[in-house]
């Protein structure tokens, strides 16, 4: 990791499992062809489930020609999985980088302060993107304390859950922590194209996963995705598909994580998308035309 602080305290899980021939879970060690890097925050890190429940562990077992490496971590938005994967994730040389984008990583992206954390933020300076509140801020006893209260009272979580849902421009410290005049939007775009590019150049393959978007947030990244060639998978369609025929894939009324249903819909969503979308070409996958 770069500096001890510049992360929020939960590190990625790295998940590599297949299953070997007495369907026991093993970890991967044998030569695979194809290695895919999965992205993400709470959902895909798979918050509220069993590991043999998680969309990673059920790519695994149905799509043997891909080693499944799970690096999602609980809180994460898209800055910061941008810069884990350039410390940390480039090592495991990927061939596909999927990247589950979820609703809220708009507003993250634009925060220093997040989920009781500090955290790095890209601002636009002069037109392009610059990395700021780096190196991040130590954490004060107050903010220590906040968090401390909110893993032990649901009155606590609760209250730190609606402050959270609330734009917020400065942090308990005071200090600012959103990006002035700048959209959500606009520094995800930014960061996303910024990404892509530098996975291009790595020959890297790079899928978007869309999560819990409205029609409107998800036609602005397809519209982005689509001008540099990056396959996209909307999961509300496939989701508010299966909520109307009564099933019920989050944890509960009030969090909307994926259930093991929830998990099994996506991860196949994701298979048929891998299936339709790449060609195996010697040791790395092209995008079909």
């Amino acid at each position: 990791m770069p500096s001890a602080g510049a992360f929020a305290t939960m590190r990625p899980t790295l998940l590599a499992w297949r299953h070997c021939s007495l369907g026991q879970k093993s970890s991967t060690s044998e030569s695979v062809r194809r290695r895919l890097l999965l992205l993400g925050d709470s959902m895909g890190w798979g918050f509220g489930v069993e590991r043999c429940e998680m969309v990673s562990t059920l790519l695994s077992e149905h799509c043997p020609e891909w080693e499944v490496i799970n690096a999602s971590v609980s809180g994460y938005s898209t800055d910061q999985e941008y810069l884990w994967y350039g410390s940390e994730g480039i090592k495991y040389k990927p061939d596909l980088v999927l990247l589950l984008i979820h609703n809220n990583d708009t507003k993250g992206n634009r925060r220093s302060y997040y989920y009781d954390h500090q955290k790095p933020r890209f601002v636009v300076r002069d037109g392009r993107l610059a990395l700021d509140n780096v190196p991040v801020p130590r954490r004060t006893s107050y903010e220590k304390l906040r968090q401390w209260l909110s893993a032990r009272s649901y009155l606590a979580y609760g209250y730190r859950r609606a402050r959270n849902s609330k734009p917020r421009s400065r942090d308990p410290a005071g200090r600012v922590t959103e990006a002035p005049k700048v959209t959500g939007w606009e520094v995800t775009r930014r960061i996303l194209l910024r990404f892509a590019d530098e996975l291009q150049g790595e020959g890297v393959a790079f899928v978007w996963v869309l999560i819990e978007m409205d029609d409107h947030k998800a036609s602005l990244f397809q519209d982005s995705a689509s001008r540099i060639n990056v396959p996209v998978l909307n999961l509300q369609d496939i989701f508010r598909d299966a909520c109307e025929q009564g099933q019920v894939v989050q944890l509960s009324e009030y969090d909307s994580h994926w259930n093991a249903l929830g998990h099994q819909i996506a991860a196949t969503a994701i298979r048929k998308l891998l299936e339709d979308s790449f060609v195996d070409r010697g040791s790395s996958p092209s995008l079909l035309p």
